[in-house]
């Protein structure tokens, strides 16, 4: 039994048929490729973020690069720096790297970040309660020289009004002093003009 042979146009319409298939599952493919890129640039960025504020530089395995570099590391703003076997250094943003080592590097990276994190927040953690005692002992002696500073103005003004007192008593009898010699002169000259006037008296009678 022989096979038909498609017409001509029958051919034109299964490749037709064929083209826009093939066309549909590209445009899904390249969709794909496109927030596959999207989301590894999401990654980068929020790594960089996070290891921008930690101030952390992560080293990274060079395998996970795809790269026979001797040592690489993630430093600020999602920058991969290499060095080859003779220490010549190479950078590349992490971005530019495929999608597949870009998430192969976040994998590490997330690790080590919060293993580093994790270890300055109990260092950063230590210094703070070391600074704490300190202050607290400070406030301490502050108010202690505060109190000693009190009671020695306390311990003057009262010396000040002793002294004061004191003055005033010397003066006030100073003063009675200067009054009881005053009243004895006084008493003297009245003494002596009456006796004065006695013998006036007496001789007048006499004559």
């Amino acid at each position: 039994m022989t096979e038909s042979v498609p017409s001509a146009e029958g051919r034109t319409s299964n490749l037709i048929e064929g083209l826009r298939e093939l066309q549909g599952q590209y445009m899904m493919l390249a969709d794909l490729v496109a927030k596959k890129r999207e989301a590894a640039e999401k990654l980068v960025e929020i790594i960089s973020t996070i290891q921008q504020e930690a101030d952390i530089t992560i080293p990274l395995k060079p395998e996970r690069l795809g790269s026979d570099c001797r040592s690489a590391y993630l430093v600020a703003n999602g920058v991969v720096v290499m060095f080859d076997v003779s220490r010549d250094m190479t950078s590349k943003s992490l971005s530019t790297f495929p999608p597949d080592i870009v998430v192969s590097v976040v994998e590490e990276c997330t690790a080590e970040l919060g293993r580093q994190i994790s270890d300055r927040r109990r260092t950063e953690t230590e210094t703070v309660n070391a600074l704490e005692k300190v202050l607290k002992e400070l406030k301490r002696a502050q108010a202690t020289f505060a109190q000693a500073r009190a009671d020695e103005s306390h311990l003057l003004a009262r010396s000040a009004e002793g002294e004061q007192a004191s003055a005033d008593a010397s003066a006030q009898k100073g003063g009675q002093v200067a009054g009881g010699a005053a009243s004895g002169k006084n008493q003297a000259a009245f003494q002596y003009k009456g006796s004065f006037g006695n013998e006036q008296a007496q001789e007048g009678s006499r004559a």
